[in-house]
């Protein structure tokens, strides 16, 4: 049975598991496991695989045998191991546009109207002649849109100076919705 030394504490591999779990690491392992199983297939080029471990080396300042030597020392792993978390980015990055490359902006499209998100400010009025007034008052700039939003707005926007936001695009009153995707 393999132990684990931390300090001077044995834990056993009955308690690894049970300290992942207690500490709320187990779901960020079997996480990077089911990761690491959806790219196992994606090779890297030699060059590819040159130019990502230097970069790493060079973002992690770990340019020095020294440097590399004690990183591996503090996280208890091999040259192999380092390298391999150099690449996984890219590995995963061949995996997204493997599995999603051509459907990614056709589902964006599709899925846009829940993702883009406005700011817009509002005043609720029931009284044409109040709104017909306020219109003219912001005009000639005799008080703010934000002043007579509090002061006139029937709704919860009166709180906020006519401010709603940010909401999906497809919150609003669809005539409403209509003209802010204009500027969205």
């Amino acid at each position: 049975m393999a132990h684990l030394r931390i300090g001077n504490q044995t834990i056993t591999q009955a308690e690894i598991v049970h300290l992942l779990a207690g500490y709320q690491m187990l779901p960020q392992l079997c996480r990077l496991v089911i990761i690491e199983r959806a790219i196992a297939g994606f090779e890297l080029t030699p060059s590819e695989k040159l130019g990502v471990i230097e970069q790493f080396y060079q973002n992690n300042q770990l340019t020095t045998p020294e440097a590399q030597a004690k990183v591996l020392k503090h996280y208890s792993m091999s040259l192999e191991q380092l390298e391999a978390v150099a690449m996984r980015e890219l590995r995963i990055e061949k995996f997204k546009q493997a599995t999603w490359g051509t459907k990614l902006e056709s589902y964006f499209l599709q899925c846009k109207s829940q993702l883009d998100k406005v700011i817009y400010s509002l005043i609720r009025t029931s009284d044409a002649e109040v709104a017909q007034e306020l219109y003219f008052r912001i005009k000639a700039q005799e008080q703010t849109f934000a002043d007579c939003a509090s002061l006139y707005s029937q709704g919860q926007e009166a709180q906020t100076g006519g401010m709603l936001g940010p909401v999906t695009i497809s919150q609003p009153h669809p005539a409403i919705a209509q003209k802010l995707t204009i500027y969205v």
